[in-house]
């Protein structure tokens, strides 16, 4: 389980440094239009931990409703990119720029589901702490 908490902390921190470290960037160095660097980044490290989190992530400490996340993300990828194979290249665009407004709200959904999943992990692990706490101090109370 510790190493599951390890995982879900590199897969916070790595979706706060891919919001941030662009915006801190284009700040320095004055390139406002920089920004949008943010947003691919962002959107190709949640994508990344939705495969990795699929794969290795255990049912039972998947937020709710993150297979939604993860159909919705499926689906969106899926018609992108049938729509650059088939070389429907205005439906394509027309999803683009979709995504940069729901994209967006899927960054912050995929966020929260995060946070929820580090927070129930952290939980279990506090309760094993406590029952081996309990246990041991049983054991020792019964010594003469």
């Amino acid at each position: 389980m510790k190493q599951i908490l390890l995982y879900k902390q590199i897969d916070f921190w790595a979706q706060v440094a891919a919001a941030l470290v662009p915006v801190i960037i284009s700040i320095i160095t004055g390139e406002m239009n920089d920004l949008f660097i943010t947003y691919l980044t962002v959107g190709a490290v949640q994508l990344a931990s939705v495969i990795l989190n699929r794969l290795y992530l255990p049912k039972f400490i998947r937020a709710k409703t993150r297979i939604i996340l993860e159909i919705t993300t499926a689906i969106i990828a899926a018609i992108f990119l049938l729509c650059l194979v088939i070389q429907f290249f205005d439906a394509a665009i027309v999803i683009a720029v979709a995504m940069l407004f729901v994209g967006g709200t899927m960054a912050v959904w995929y966020f929260v589901d995060t946070c929820t999943e580090l927070q129930f992990i952290k939980e279990v692990l506090r309760r094993k702490a406590m029952d081996t706490l309990k246990q041991q101090l049983g054991t020792e109370n019964t010594k003469p």
